[in-house]
């Protein structure tokens, strides 16, 4: 470790918190320059309720009840978050936990076993506690969208591009993503293609695309990048960024 006692934070206002395997710093700065897209935001939730307020009022419109049973084939992908899975499975925050007091130009070379976690795949990943939310969704949506395709994908599914035809158009209409914290940056980039292109894509967590990793596909393991102020070379951890694609992730 190296012996320098300059402070990463010192001239920021930050409170650090440590609850229920969480481990993040938060920056007062940060909100006030986003408070315009924040007020932009909920004025887009208000609106949307009042339009599902009127849809509810007229539900006699509809001749077989409400839901109207939507006829139309959407394919619809539901992305299980194998890879934010792997860095809550006692790895990543228990390295934060334990380097908490670690500062700007200090290195960590030990523990970093734990920037490495091995990802769930298959009935594993379907069970865990991450995907709950998943499962309801598609309970729901099949029922008001019958006639519409459902399809369970995963983080290493996405890193490898299937989302998409050989010729780059999207297979699915809608993706619908929970806990994905922790992505590479080609699970990223093919997100934001999928967008491009005219994918919809939806959003159920509110720090999506906050960290990245990369993914070992020879052990099925992912390791931390960047992300929470830390970075990670494979052999070290220092202190840097919080958030990896902070401004991009405001444009689209």
């Amino acid at each position: 470790m190296s012996s320098s006692s300059i402070s990463l934070f010192s001239e920021q206002e930050i409170i650090a918190e440590v609850a229920d395997d969480t481990y993040f710093y938060y920056e007062y700065e940060y909100f006030d320059k986003n408070q315009v897209k924040i007020n932009e935001i909920n004025k887009m939730i208000v609106d949307n309720n009042e339009i599902i307020a009127k849809q509810d009022l007229n539900k006699e419109n509809f001749p077989d009840g409400f839901p109207n049973r939507e006829s139309k084939i959407i394919d619809i992908a539901f992305v299980l978050p194998s890879f934010t899975m792997a860095a809550y499975d006692d790895s990543f925050y228990n390295f934060f936990r334990s380097h908490s007091d670690i500062q700007a130009g200090e290195y960590v070379s030990v523990d970093i076993h734990l920037l490495s976690s091995q990802v769930p795949s298959g009935i594993d990943a379907m069970n865990n506690h991450k995907s709950i939310a998943l499962h309801k969704i598609r309970d729901h949506l099949s029922f008001l969208l019958p006639s519409s395709n459902f399809n369970d994908l995963d983080d290493k599914m996405v890193d490898e591009g299937l989302i998409f035809e050989a010729n780059g158009a999207n297979i699915y209409d809608i993706i619908i993503l929970v806990h994905q914290e922790y992505v590479t940056q080609e699970e990223y980039s093919n997100f934001k293609k999928f967008v491009e292109n005219g994918g919809i894509m939806i959003l159920l967590d509110s720090n999506t695309f906050y960290a990245e990793v990369d993914y070992d596909n020879m052990n099925n393991q992912i390791n931390l990048v960047k992300e929470h102020y830390w970075a990670f070379d494979g052999q070290k951890a220092w202190r840097d960024i919080k958030e990896r694609w902070a401004q991009e992730i405001t444009e689209w």
